[in-house]
């Protein structure tokens, strides 16, 4: 737990490799990336806390998608053709990629690429999780900083009177 300029914040890295970044007023998680090569610039997506669930359900639908798509990708004579396809912004689907097939929120990572259903379920009890602890972080960061608060103004209030 961190204090930052009067703000405490909580910071974790989750299970899908994302960090967790909790304050008393809210919450978001953060994904960086950095590109295959010294070409690509680092970025970072942010998921604020209001877009988690439609978050999930979209990892969910990308990857009946995807799976949908390989099955036709495997049925069609030309395994040359290599796709991707951007399922919704921050959501990609690669197909015929070998070593980057499957869905990933970075359209050049491969590093967070979901190629299992495991890994699927692996990534999104992550973001369950961290909708719960969030919850209870933000509300102990709420009362340490009442408690502070309170605790300043009685000081104030004690150095007035002396």
């Amino acid at each position: 737990m961190l204090q930052n300029m009067g703000k405490f914040e909580y910071s974790e890295t989750l299970p899908c490799t994302g960090q967790l970044i909790i304050n008393p007023d809210g919450w978001y998680i953060n994904y960086t990336f950095a590109g295959p090569d010294l070409r690509y610039k680092v970025h970072t997506i942010r998921i604020d806390s209001s877009e988690v669930e439609s978050h999930i359900q979209a990892l969910e639908l990308a990857w009946k998608k995807y799976l949908e798509l390989k099955q036709e990708y495997t049925l069609t004579q030309d395994k040359q053709d290599l796709k991707s396809v951007t399922f919704k912004p921050g959501i990609y689907i690669h197909l015929g990629y070998q070593y980057m097939e499957g869905i990933s929120i970075a359209s050049h990572s491969q590093s967070k690429m979901i190629q299992s259903e495991d890994y699927l379920q692996e990534v999104i009890q992550g973001l369950r999780y961290s909708i719960k602890k969030a919850k209870m972080v933000m509300t102990m960061l709420k009362t340490v900083e009442n408690h502070l608060r309170l605790k300043t103004i009685r000081d104030d209030r004690e150095s007035l009177v002396e």
